[in-house]
């Protein structure tokens, strides 16, 4: 079969995380298709991973939630798909037996990237960012809901991610970041193996009512013919140079990506996932 690839930024493909991920899916669940797939979604309770909940339920999975505070989100507490997923407590840095019971497929929307709340004097206005803590909460955390999925009878596991980009601009201070991330790509390959894993990488995601005016600001300003056009010409001519394409490139390219809207995300994940999910069976999520 097809063997799964990084799902990348917009530049790649006007609507990133959907054309390039319906061309990844395989069969999936095709061998359980008469059964409803139970799928297990870690940090469920998020600002992606409750859409990532929505669209599984909305595909008709049956679908638990783990995460910390083992709680709905607030926006969706009202809404008749909450009641379809069973919300469980579980914290992966001290939990190592998840409440899963059988599952047939996982996704893991788990990260962080908030500063540490220790004032650190002489800093960028006192911010800090904890190396380990975020390597931890990127990397172990997504190696061990790997591992509790696999356990859990999982034959697919799909793993939220950041684009290559986001990525080699996010050096320096967020580094623990960066390598959280890629050791949890890591760990996901090495559970699942190439052919039942994959890794998604957005842009900046934005969208579910965050931020709306910023969103659409943003993506008038950025989402153009001519600043793709700057951008990919840019990045041809320093390959070109003896510096190359350094950090400093990237975060320019960062600040020019148009953001993905949370639910093509939310989406794409459950294409990467189920693989006989189309779209018109997705209702509208922004």
């Amino acid at each position: 079969g097809l063997v799964p690839q990084r799902i990348r930024s917009k530049e790649v493909c006007p609507v990133p995380v959907m054309c390039v991920c319906i061309m990844l899916v395989l069969s999936g669940f095709a061998a359980v298709a008469a059964v409803t797939p139970r799928v297990a979604v870690f940090g469920g309770s998020g600002f992606i991973g409750s859409r990532v909940c929505q669209t599984l339920v909305d595909a008709g999975c049956d679908v638990v939630s783990l995460s910390r505070t083992g709680e709905a989100p607030a926006w969706a507490s009202e809404e008749r798909w909450c009641g379809r997923v069973e919300w469980r407590q579980s914290d992966l840095l001290s939990d190592r037996h998840p409440p899963l019971g059988h599952i047939d497929g996982a996704v893991s929307c788990v990260g962080n990237m908030r500063p540490s709340p220790r004032w650190e004097s002489g800093s960028f206005f006192g911010l800090h960012w904890d190396y380990e803590a975020m390597v931890r909460e990127n990397g172990l955390a997504t190696d061990r809901s790997a591992a509790a999925a696999r356990r859990a009878g999982a034959s697919r596991f799909v793993y939220l991610s950041a684009s290559s980009a986001h990525q080699f601009a996010y050096g320096g201070a967020l580094m623990g970041y960066v390598d959280g991330k890629e050791a949890g790509e890591e760990a996901v390959r090495q559970r699942f193996g190439d052919a039942a894993a994959c890794a998604v990488g957005p842009s900046l995601v934005l969208g579910g009512g965050r931020y709306a005016g910023l969103q659409q600001a943003y993506r008038a300003l950025v989402d153009v013919p001519l600043v793709r056009a700057q951008t990919r010409l840019f990045k041809a001519l320093k390959s070109g140079v003896s510096t190359g394409w350094v950090p400093q490139d990237a975060v320019g390219e960062v600040a020019l990506t148009p953001p993905s809207e949370v639910g093509e995300v939310a989406r794409a994940v459950c294409a990467c996932l189920l693989g006989t999910v189309g779209e018109a069976r997705f209702p509208s999520l922004g």
